[in-house]
């Protein structure tokens, strides 16, 4: 074949995979594994009702696993193909996209860590229960490979909005469920384990509040910024209904994780779109509100911030009890900081120091702080990268703040009530991917420049070139 009939046959092929890898199409393949994630709940529910014995979460997700890398590997392919075509120069994709250095270092310090350290042996007596899931290096990985990547590809406002919008009404389904076990006929599928609670579908109460602290802030943040009235509405509905679950939910942490994401709507809205946004009030009366009746109902709010004050006394006055403090998270941070002061370079690897852990405090073998296990299972550099990931995502925002659309606003204020909320936390197997899919759905921004705006940047660009 002829050098011109090569060329001929290279660009039409070349001409076909244009027609077909749009942007559109790899973006929609990239919302995926979010919709899928997303879902989660729901079929937990529906298959626990039709299920003789407990159908658990990672029934679905452990096939599902695989499934997932696949659909990555297709979207970083796709992805390659359209920057090599546009003749974009690979310095330049890395320079613009600095938090994806800090995870791949992160994930290279996990992969020196297990090369290592190995995988820790250890008695989980939770697996006789059959409600949990060890950890594993392919849990780590899919967070930031599967989750992060692909919600980090979708930058269209329609699949944006509509991945954003779907994660938010199946938590509301089954919300909505959950209040009516507990207040008009019981469930099944919500009393595996525990009873008189609002564990949902996650076997754990505290679970369950990781995953409404992402929710609500999410539901706000539709009822702040979406354009259309009757989703402003349902933003509302499902925000107010979130925060009875929360309350009701009594996982204190997240309580105060939730606090921490309505403050951060306040703040960000002043220098996004330099206003005060008084409508995140509203949620934030219906969490006091709530607050209130549950207090003077049971009397167990007021209890948790009166425990929080007795547990911080006991603390400073090295109180022999301190260990107790936060229903014995003390021991197990302190515990935790111990292992990784012994190993501070390679951790201790996955799952390490849980039998010490658990020896120490009977309640469990995670340190209950997100950042602690990070930095005991993989070492400080691998805690350093992560963070510095996370934060390098908030930079990269706050620099385009001029172009920040409501729902990237909306995912980086999830982003940030989860991050409270995992000093008290575990990263879960299902519950964590929905920080990392709104972590990557906050990566970029949307919002169009109105004339005034462009007008300015004109200004300050003449300004700069004359200084």
């Amino acid at each position: 074949m002829s050098e011109n009939n090569q060329k001929s046959v290279l660009k039409k092929y070349s001409d076909a995979a244009a027609k077909y890898i749009t942007e559109y199409t790899v973006q929609w393949i990239a919302a995926i594994p979010l919709l899928l994630i997303g879902s989660m709940p729901l079929l937990v529910f529906i298959g626990r009702l039709f299920s003789a014995t407990p159908f658990m979460p990672f029934n679905i997700l452990d096939p599902l696993r695989m499934v997932f890398l696949i659909i990555a590997g297709i979207t970083a392919i796709m992805k390659i193909y359209r920057a090599v075509v546009s003749g974009r120069r690979p310095a330049d994709i890395i320079k613009g996209n600095i938090p994806f250095l800090f995870f791949a270092a992160f994930l290279l310090c996990m992969l020196i860590s297990f090369l290592v350290v190995g995988i820790p042996t250890y008695d989980d007596p939770y697996n006789d229960l059959g409600i949990y899931h060890n950890e594993g290096h392919m849990m780590y990985i899919s967070f930031l490979a599967v989750f992060f990547f692909c919600g980090s590809c979708i930058d269209l406002p329609e699949i944006k909005t509509a991945v954003i919008r779907f994660f938010v009404l199946i938590s509301f389904i089954t919300a909505v469920f959950a209040l009516v076990d507990m207040y008009l006929f019981p469930i099944p599928s919500f009393h595996y384990m525990w009873d008189y609670c609002m564990p949902g579908v996650f076997n754990n109460p505290n679970h369950y509040a990781y995953y409404l602290t992402i929710m609500i802030m999410l539901s706000t943040g539709m009822f702040l910024y979406e354009k259309s009235r009757s989703w402003q509405i349902a933003g509302l509905v499902s925000a107010v209904v979130h925060c009875a679950v929360l309350v009701l939910n009594d996982t204190f942490g997240s309580y105060l994780a939730v606090w921490a994401g309505f403050l951060f709507f306040i703040v960000t809205g002043i220098i996004v779109y330099k206003k005060f946004p008084l409508k995140v009030m509203v949620p934030a009366a219906a969490l006091v509100l709530f607050s209130l009746v549950l207090t003077t109902w049971q009397g167990s709010m007021s209890d948790n911030f009166v425990n929080l004050g007795n547990d911080v006394s006991n603390i400073a006055a090295g109180s022999e009890t301190s260990g107790l403090a936060g229903t014995s998270r003390w021991v197990l941070w302190t515990t935790a900081v111990e292992g990784i002061l012994e190993s501070p370079v390679f951790g201790q690897g996955v799952e390490g120091w849980a039998d010490i852990l658990l020896k120490r405090s009977s309640t469990g073998i995670h340190a209950h702080n997100e950042y602690l296990q990070y930095a005991l299972f993989f070492g400080i550099p691998a805690l350093i990268c992560y963070v510095g990931g996370i934060l390098a995502v908030f930079i990269r925002g706050l620099k385009h703040r001029r172009i920040m659309d409501g729902y990237t606003l909306m995912a980086l204020a999830a982003v940030f009530g989860y991050c409270v909320s995992a000093f008290f936390g575990n990263p879960k197997y299902y519950t964590a991917p929905f920080m990392f899919a709104v972590l990557g759905l906050g990566y970029n921004c949307l919002r169009e420049k109105n004339d005034a705006e462009k007008k300015n940047d004109a200004g300050d660009h003449s300004s700069a070139a004359n200084s």
